[in-house]
């Protein structure tokens, strides 16, 4: 089947329903949704490493994590879902501000 015979463009108004998007798609290959079970210096690895995060700079990243709608519908998940406990210009602020403090994962 195709992603969109489940993920429309708008998020399926029931509990729990598929997300929704214009630019729904699978995940890269290498992706492979990367972030699953991992502590924050693995998350931090997984989406600042070229190699596992979709072969984005550093400035992509940013702009990704500003612009791309799948992004953005953690902010509107649909019923049955919590959206994180800052707006997204704050996260995307914060992402900014440790690219420009050099993206350290930590020891």
């Amino acid at each position: 089947m195709r992603c969109n015979t489940c993920h429309q463009e708008t998020n399926a108004e029931v509990l729990h329903g598929p997300p929704g998007s214009r630019e729904w798609r699978l995940p890269s290959p290498k992706a492979k949704m990367a972030w699953l079970g991992l502590n924050d210096r693995e998350l931090c690895r997984a989406i600042s490493d070229i190699k596992t995060n979709g072969g984005m700079s550093r400035a992509n990243l940013a702009h990704h994590m500003e612009t791309d709608s799948r992004v953005a519908w953690a902010w509107n998940p649909g019923p049955g879902r919590e959206s994180p406990p800052m707006s997204q210009r704050e996260f995307v602020s914060l992402i900014r501000t440790w690219i420009e403090k050099g993206a350290s994962c930590g020891q």
